[in-house]
């Protein structure tokens, strides 16, 4: 009795699935709003109450930037891009930062993020500064 309740059970999976293949789509849908969520929790860390801004740990920026690749968001690339940038500018490491603001905004553009174009213009525009080349 057990086994023809699991094989009738079964059965109706396979059939619902086979027929309604959007029931697939709202789970790879699930899983990516999951993924989102997990990267931006990550990229959200401590909130700074000096100047109210984002401050993740580098660690959990750098995480946030593979599960991003890894679920080919471009947005939360920028975003990870960004946050990396500017940790690296703080440490003195403007090459770096340079590199990673540029990679976002090309990127931002590509994407049509007019956020991650503003942010990645300041941000290298910084360094241009830092550098000498803006007075």
């Amino acid at each position: 009795m057990k086994t023809t309740a699991a094989l009738c059970y079964a059965l109706l999976c396979f059939v619902l699935l086979t027929l309604f293949p959007s029931c697939q789509k709202s789970s790879d849908q699930s899983q990516k709003n999951q993924m989102a969520y997990e990267i931006n929790k990550l990229l959200s860390g401590n909130i700074d109450s000096a100047s109210v801004t984002l401050n993740p740990t580098f660690d959990d920026a750098r995480k946030a930037l593979l599960l991003a690749q890894n679920a080919s968001n471009d947005t939360l690339i920028v975003q990870s891009w960004l946050i990396l940038g500017s940790k690296l500018r703080l440490q003195g490491k403007n090459d770096e930062a340079f590199t990673l603001f540029q990679n976002a905004l090309q990127l931002a553009r590509k994407i049509e993020n007019q956020r991650g174009v503003c942010q990645s213009l300041i941000e290298s525009g910084t360094i241009l500064y830092i550098r000498g080349k803006y007075k």
